[in-house]
């Protein structure tokens, strides 16, 4: 009588079948490292505003003087500002319109 041996296909079969299981997960374990939270701190703050007068004018000609910061509720120090220029800037916007079944009424409206 023979006793089965551990070397069969089917025993062999079963670690191959785990080492393509691993290399096919490793993608996945890598782009799980991708999703890491990364922390940074900066001093550096930019703050692009448009001042305009009551009337909807743009006021130009405007120094860093004329301007209060707040952080936290607490004023900047003039002398906190590293840098204050003037200069034109490109502008991007983007608008959306809800065009479904409910707004009909309400965008005929708006045109």
């Amino acid at each position: 009588m023979s006793r089965s041996n551990n070397s069969s296909p089917s025993r062999r079969a079963i670690p191959c079948c785990l080492a393509v299981l691993l290399l096919a997960t490793l993608p996945l374990i890598a782009n799980a490292q991708d999703d890491d939270t990364v922390r940074v701190n900066s001093d550096l703050v930019i703050l692009n505003v448009t001042v305009t007068d009551r009337s909807g004018s743009y006021v130009p000609g405007l120094q860093a003087a004329q301007f209060k910061i707040y952080e936290d509720g607490k004023e900047v120090p003039i002398d906190a500002i590293s840098s204050f220029s003037l200069q034109e800037t490109p502008f991007a916007s983007v608008v959306l319109l809800d065009t479904s079944g409910s707004m009909e009424s309400p965008l005929t409206m708006a045109r």
